[in-house]
């Protein structure tokens, strides 16, 4: 009686001792958050990229403005063959509404007093910029429609003049308004600044057909008083673009 006691207490006994062996050192799975265990750790997320967090930590407005100075090289190309060509000086304005991250809506006011006339524009148009708005140099695209109203002056010769390969030609100023409409293309870029302020240059290239509508001077306007009128316009400006500051907890990298 006693031997089958003491064979069935090891019977029980070795398969708790091969379990208790097998168990050491072996992995356990993580507590689910039982009575008692600390709740499960979330992996804290990396520090955000420089250039994302400046992005998300600023808001520009869509509305810009730029104050740019000009100058333009004229040609009135009149219907009878002959020409003219001047330069000019002056300023102009801009005022830009962003419809999307690359397009925009234009509005152009330039007056030119400096030169051989006295010239001023309002242009309408749109302007295209391929590079993301983070980029520090960002070049683009214009075409615009514009209204001008012009006043030149030139020379012709009076009616008791010889003719104009004569050695004793007379000539008299005579003074020239017209307005017109045309169309102006051009190129150029902005060199970022600050985070509201940068440099803007341009060149553009506009066709224009002028009506002349009072004349000044003893000699009457010869021929038609319609003319073609091509300008070249170099600008150099500043462009400002509201931005406002936007302070997060979670844009702040360490």
């Amino acid at each position: 009686m006693r031997t089958r006691l003491l064979v069935l207490a090891a019977l029980v006994s070795v398969p708790a001792v091969l379990t208790a062996q097998a168990g050491v050192g072996s992995p356990r799975l993580p507590s689910r958050g039982g009575v008692g265990q600390p709740p499960l750790q979330g992996v804290p997320l990396p520090p955000e990229i420089p250039a994302v967090n400046n992005a998300l930590g600023y808001h520009r407005s869509r509305w810009s403005t730029e104050a740019y100075t000009l100058v333009s090289a004229i040609t009135t190309i009149d219907p009878a063959g002959g020409s003219a060509r001047y330069n000019a000086f002056g300023a102009g304005t801009r005022a830009d509404y962003r419809l999307s991250d690359y397009w925009s809506a234009t509005a152009d006011f330039t007056t030119a007093f400096l030169g051989g006339s006295t010239s001023e524009t309002v242009e309408l148009g749109s302007r295209l910029r391929p590079t993301p708005r983070a980029s520090d140099i960002r070049p683009y695209l214009d075409v615009r429609g514009s209204y001008t109203h012009l006043h030149d002056t030139f020379y012709l010769p009076t009616a008791t003049a010889v003719p104009v390969t004569g050695p004793n030609l007379d000539l008299t100023q005579v003074g020239r308004y017209a307005r017109g409409v045309g169309a102006v293309a051009g190129a150029g870029f902005d060199y970022t600044l600050t985070n509201s302020l940068a440099l803007s240059t341009e060149f553009t290239a506009g066709r224009h057909r002028m009506d002349a509508y009072q004349i000044t001077g003893n000699a009457p306007l010869p021929g038609r008083n319609s003319y073609w009128m091509n300008v070249y316009r170099y600008t150099v400006g500043l462009r400002y673009n509201p931005t406002t500051s936007m302070h997060f907890a979670h844009n702040t990298t360490k």
